[in-house]
């Protein structure tokens, strides 16, 4: 047995060279070029296709010692294979009958349902928030102006805020009406979540870095670690729940009919 070395990137693409071998096992600069994604460059090209190399020998020389070295009885894995092929078909026969009985529609009325029964399931874990957020220069002309406006949701005001923040803030993020979650929010800062969230001042928090640089957000709306999450936050999840348990019932019922169509084999 033996490993050929690997040839230059370029034979990867324009020849079917052999650039590893072991026993029977051959692979090809096509097998290579065929893993390697387009547009990179040479020397990425050159990187991925030595790892794929190195992977493929170790996995083949794993596989020549097993073959080598293990019994007949070892090697037979007939057994494990029936098992996973009927395991694999029965999987995509269930995937296949959800696919064509499950209804995927939920109605808002179905999803406040849901909300309302399961209330206690829904406990925040980190704060949300609805804000934005600004960063600037702590000498940027109309600072004051600007964290007046920050708190506004009058749609002139927010044009005005544009208006401003076009050339003076270095990062400017709006999270309109959605809620975010304290650690998402609290990457603007740089900080961890609770100091951010420990400087807030009617509804304001404003940090001084060391650079001079101002970081200030206006908080519209919080919700606290331990309090049940707002239903806007958590729709979308609520509709996996329910798909999810209508997939369940449509395979338990599966199962009823299929036991049903199984015995009357028996009659």
């Amino acid at each position: 047995m033996w490993f050929s070395s690997c040839t230059g990137i370029r034979s990867f693409f324009s020849k079917q060279d052999i650039v590893a071998e072991l026993g029977s096992y051959k692979l090809t600069s096509y097998d290579v070029s065929s893993y390697l994604p387009d547009n990179i460059s040479k020397e990425d090209s050159l990187y991925l296709s030595q790892q794929y190399i190195n992977r493929w020998k170790q996995d083949h020389m794993l596989l020549y010692l097993a073959e080598t070295q293990l019994s007949d009885a070892d090697k037979d894995v007939s057994k494990e294979l029936d098992s996973y092929r009927i395991a694999l078909l029965k999987y995509r026969y269930e995937q296949k009958y959800i696919n064509q009985k499950l209804d995927t529609s939920v109605t808002d009325a179905q999803i406040q349902e849901y909300y309302t029964v399961n209330k206690d399931k829904f406990i925040l874990e980190i704060p949300i928030l609805k804000t934005r957020f600004v960063k600037l220069s702590v000498d940027s002309p109309n600072l004051n102006e600007i964290k007046k406006k920050l708190a506004s949701s009058d749609e002139n005001d927010i044009a005005v805020l544009d208006s401003l923040l076009f050339n003076s803030a270095l990062l400017y993020t709006s999270y309109g009406n959605t809620w975010v979650d304290a650690i998402s929010f609290a990457k603007d800062f740089d900080m961890d979540y609770n100091t951010v969230l420990s400087k807030m001042r009617n509804n304001y928090i404003s940090i001084e870095a060391d650079n001079s640089i101002l970081c200030i957000a206006y908080v519209f709306d919080i919700k606290y670690a331990m309090q049940i999450a707002p239903l806007e936050y958590i729709k979308g999840s609520i509709k996996d729940n329910i798909l999810s348990i209508r997939k369940q019932k449509l395979l338990h019922n599966l199962e009823k009919d299929l036991l049903q169509q199984a015995n009357s084999f028996d009659k």
